[in-house]
């Protein structure tokens, strides 16, 4: 069955629900453990945002895929945080890591995918560290401070 991950389904689901289905979906049958942190306040600010939450959305789930892919990970932990208007969404694994200055690093779509969808935010920086205890990668961005909690 087909998936359709995109901001409809954030607009109907609303952005957790629609994290922890692509999460579901992903992770079925392997032994990959994982958890969202994001407290209710922030969920809500976030999706008064659709197009950001959808790029999110996406990067969460490439970094997914990548860390089911290649990691050799036991959990996952999606984690974001506002803070005065500066936003930071993390995805870290506990797997393998990667050498970053090897030549085949970065070569897929993966990264750079999600490298493009952080240039898309505001402000938006995107950061990976891998080390052979994990790979984390952190986007941070700017969104307007008037949306109430």
């Amino acid at each position: 069955m087909s998936r359709r991950l995109a901001a409809p389904t954030i607009a109907e689901s609303g952005f957790r629900n629609a994290l922890l289905e692509a999460a579901e979906a992903l992770f079925v049958g392997s032994a990959i453990r994982w958890r969202l942190a994001m407290h209710d306040d922030d969920v809500r600010r976030l999706e008064a945002y659709p197009l950001v939450a959808r790029q999110l959305l996406l990067i969460a789930i490439e970094a997914s895929a990548n860390a089911l892919k290649h990691s050799q990970a036991r959990n996952i932990v999606y984690l974001f945080q506002w803070s005065d208007g500066v936003c930071q969404w993390s995805i870290r694994d506990d797997g393998v890591g990667f050498d970053l200055d090897t030549p085949a690093a970065g070569q897929g779509m993966g990264l750079s995918n999600m490298r493009s969808r952080a240039g898309i935010l505001k402000n938006g920086n995107f950061l990976i560290d891998s080390r052979a205890t994990g790979t984390s990668i952190v986007v941070t961005f700017a969104l307007d401070t008037d949306i109430p909690p």
